[in-house]
């Protein structure tokens, strides 16, 4: 067996990295959702300027709900962590 140049550990494994790629309907899929969430945003802003809604209502909703959204963010980091280093 093969030496570390660096450490001189011993090498176990000497294979390299597959590559995988997900399925062309996975892809197909994400580029499909992709799409759609494009045009919902899209629509989203023409339907707030059609309403005229004044910019401090959109302000404050994106103000109050940041740091809810940040939160689950953070539950949902926490959690896989805890998964990982409950194994």
């Amino acid at each position: 067996m093969s030496r570390d140049p660096l450490f001189g550990e011993r090498i176990v494994w000497t294979a390299s990295p597959t590559v995988l790629a997900p399925p062309p309907l996975a892809r197909a899929a994400g580029f499909v959702f992709f799409v759609l969430s494009a045009i919902s945003i899209c629509f989203a802003i023409v339907i707030a300027l059609a309403f005229s809604a004044p910019t401090g209502l959109i302000a404050a909703t994106v103000r109050t709900l940041s740091p809810i959204v940040a939160l689950f963010y953070l539950a949902a980091i926490a959690e896989r962590a805890w998964l990982f280093y409950r194994a």
